[in-house]
Formats: C-alpha cells, structure tokens, sequence
C-alpha cells in the first residue's frame, strides 16, 4: 500500500505534514497530495511553494493535482452545482469532495504507482473526532496521526511557529456553504477580495435559478444573501462563531 498526506493547505495539514517531514510521525507519507480545486483564497496559493521547499529539504515530496472537470467555481457557472449549496427544503446534495479532492487524488497516485491500496493521512485534530469516516473504497484506509499523537488545533499552530513557516489562513473553498458564521465573518473582515468572489457566486446562483424558474439557493447556512450580511462593524448572526469551525465530514476538506 501507498500512504500519502492528504495536504488541504490549512494549519492542521501542514502541521502533520511538518511532522512528518521531522520523523515524529511514522511510517512517513510516501508524498504530500494537495488537490486544488481552483477555489481557494489567495494567501494559500501564495504560501505554497514556501511548504514545498521547506519540505523538498527533507525529502518529501508535495504535489498538486487537479480535477479533470476543472476548476469548481467555473464548473459551477457554466454547468451544474456540485455543492452543498442551502435551499427553502434543506441542503443540496455534495459532490465536491470527491470530484475535486478525492478523486483527482486517488487517479494520480494509481497513475504514478499502480493499482494499489492506498492509506491517506488526514489532518484531523483532537477537537474533531466527530469527522472521522472510512474511505469510500474498502480496500483503501484512512489514518489521523495527529490525533495518534493527541494534537489539538491550536496546538496545530504551535507546531507551524516553532518550524519557522508561516501559519496559513484555514483550509476552505471560499465560497463553501459548510462554513460557520465564523469563518464566513473572518472571510469578510480578513479576506476582502475572496469574499466578494463568494458574493458574486452567491448572487449568480440565485440570478440562474430565478432564470429557470427555480426555487432560491444560498451560500449561506442562513438562507439570506452574502452581500446583506457582513460589514466591519456587525457582530456574528448566532452562536457557532468559532473561526475555525464549520466542516465538511470529509478529512480531505477544512484541514
């Protein structure tokens, strides 16, 4: 079996991936995987290749992959709508992760190795044991060695610090209908441009679905527009506040 990193490019990932770069994790990753959906914000681009020299040091190796559709956000536009997005009746269905994260992933690790087994680390912290799933595919396992080691998020910090890296922003597509009000607030109030790529998407749904006669989609769990929600000066709309919470079940996302 292959073992590989499951990079999402947030504190908890590229804490375990400096943990494993420094032998404190074994076995060691054969490789970190990052899948880039094409939605991310842009400090994480940015950061990138700091952790892929950092970790070209010692001898781990960091990849990126791609899913064959493209980037999701152009997906979304000139197709359908893979995620979660909030309806009048509940969620719509997710199929991002696996198209975008899980699957560009698993097609290039079979192309670069083979048909084999893989084992997937994933960057899932002590405070989120709640996440832990199996893998879709029976002979394939997933392996949370942070939470081995008993780490906790903000210790995932700690980890990034004391390594000389800077601390990335946390790991989401920026328009994510999973996230809390939390981190929809900390994207408004730190990462301007990035918000206002998620509220033009969340008024483009709506504007497609008024088109064809459908019924409102939203970005936000409020069911109410991104634009009318966030301003520098309003306090947070409930109680789940925590900028790092709000998640997708899946390991290969949030981390």
């Amino acid at each position: 079996m292959i073992e590989y990193l499951s990079f999402g490019a947030g504190p908890p990932s590229l804490a375990l991936a400096i943990l494993n770069a420094t032998g404190r994790v074994q076995p060691r990753a054969r490789l970190v995987v990052f899948a880039d959906t094409g939605w991310e914000k842009a400090r994480t681009y940015e950061l990138l290749p700091i952790y892929r020299d950092w970790l070209a040091e010692f001898d781990l190796e960091l990849v990126t992959v791609q899913a064959k559709a493209g980037p999701l956000p152009d997906y979304i536009r000139s197709r359908s709508v893979p995620i979660p997005v909030h309806t009048i009746k509940g969620m719509g269905k997710r199929q991002c992760t696996d198209k975008w994260k899980i699957e560009p992933i698993e097609r290039y690790l079979h192309g670069r190795f083979g048909n084999v087994g893989l084992v997937a680390q994933l960057g899932m912290t002590t405070d989120e044991w709640h996440r832990i799933r199996d893998p879709r595919v029976k002979r394939n396992r997933n392996r949370w060695p942070l939470l081995e080691l008993g780490i906790n998020r903000a210790e995932t910090v700690q980890i990034i610090r004391e390594a000389g890296l800077p601390v990335p922003p946390w790991s989401a597509c920026l328009g994510c209908p999973l996230q809390n009000d939390g981190r929809w607030r900390v994207l408004a109030s730190e990462h301007p441009e990035a918000f206002a790529e998620a509220v033009d998407m969340d008024e483009f749904l709506r504007d497609r679905a008024a088109r064809a006669g459908r019924g409102d989609l939203w970005l936000h769990y409020s069911r109410r527009p991104l634009r009318k929600l966030y301003s520098s000066d309003q306090r947070p709309l409930g109680l789940d506040v925590d900028p790092t919470g709000g998640a997708c079940e899946s390991g290969h996302c949030f981390t």
